[in-house]
This record gives C-alpha cells, sequence and structure tokens, in this order.
C-alpha cells in the first residue's frame, strides 16, 4: 500500500509540475516578447528561463519518481525479477 501510495502522490505530482512547467514555458515566451520589444531587459529574460528550467526539472524529477515507485511495486509484487 506504502508503495501504491508514493505512485499517487507521484501522479499528482506530475500533474502538478505539468502545469507549473506549461505556465513558466508561457511566462518566458512572454519575456521574450517584452525583450523584442524594448519594454524589458535581458536580465528578465534570464530569470524567467531559470523559472522555466526549474520547473522542467521539477516535472522530469517527479516523473522519475513515479517510474521509480512503479519499479520497486513490481519488484514488490513478483511481476519483475
Amino acid at each position: 500500500a506504502n508503495l501504491q501510495l508514493r505512485m499517487k502522490e507521484a501522479r499528482e505530482r506530475i500533474s502538478a509540475a505539468n502545469k507549473a512547467a506549461y505556465s513558466a514555458r508561457r511566462a518566458f515566451e512572454i519575456a521574450e516578447t517584452r525583450v523584442d520589444n524594448g519594454l524589458s531587459t535581458q536580465v528578465e529574460l534570464k530569470d524567467s528561463r531559470v523559472a522555466l528550467d526549474r520547473a522542467q526539472l521539477n516535472y522530469y524529477s517527479a516523473i522519475f519518481d513515479y517510474l521509480r515507485a512503479y519499479f520497486e511495486w513490481e519488484l514488490a509484487t513478483g511481476k519483475v525479477e
């Protein structure tokens, strides 16, 4: 049950991280447009890029956590040797 709970929590983190990554992507695109139009600086663009990278890392980390829990569940249930 503990592994199933970990998988469920990881799926929820994947969903939340995916939404955060989407928002960060949009913020980065807006920052690019603002810089292109002279309305902002490269600093804002770099900050939004860092936020996007962090959001994507969180997304991939959540996927990894899910896959690790899933594999451990398969080992525990004898589906994989």
